[in-house]
């Protein structure tokens, strides 16, 4: 069972200053990251701050975000994207966390600003995949929400 999405406290001020563009086209990673990560909101803001943690092996890469979009009702506004998908025979190695960073999976740079993380088992542990369908589903009122 997935846990919530947090903003890392510099995404907050990179959105209300523009920093990210228009949300719904800029290039948007999901990357996975190791047990041993340990997450700082307050202090870790860019991919570099990030990026040792990153796990490898079996197939795993970073996989773009697609179709990110605004998804509005009465109460709340929210940024969501599709299913992030790691393909049908996917092998994932161990991972706890995914991490969203603006950029482009193939070219993620040190400076590149990071969004969010969330533990992807709350139960405890991590999650892999070994030849089989690797996905990650998000919130059905986005990954992240502000209130009206």
């Amino acid at each position: 069972m997935n846990g919530k999405f947090h903003l890392y406290h510099s995404a907050l001020n990179t959105l209300l200053q523009g920093g990210y563009g228009d949300m719904t086209v800029s290039p948007f990673t999901c990357t996975l990251l190791s047990a041993s990560y340990i997450p700082d909101l307050q202090n870790q803001s860019h991919w570099s701050d990030i990026m040792g943690f990153e796990i490898e092996g079996g197939s795993y890469a970073p996989a773009a975000m697609s179709a990110t979009d605004l998804i509005q009702d009465e109460t709340l506004i929210g940024w969501g994207s599709h299913v992030i998908d790691f393909g049908p025979n996917a092998t994932i190695p161990a991972a706890k966390y995914m991490a969203i960073l603006a950029g482009t999976p193939s070219a993620l740079e040190n400076a590149d600003p990071l969004l969010g993380y969330m533990d992807l088992n709350i139960n405890g542990g991590t999650v892999m995949s070994k030849n089989a369908a690797f996905a990650i589903i998000p919130p059905k009122d986005g990954w992240f929400t502000i209130s009206k």
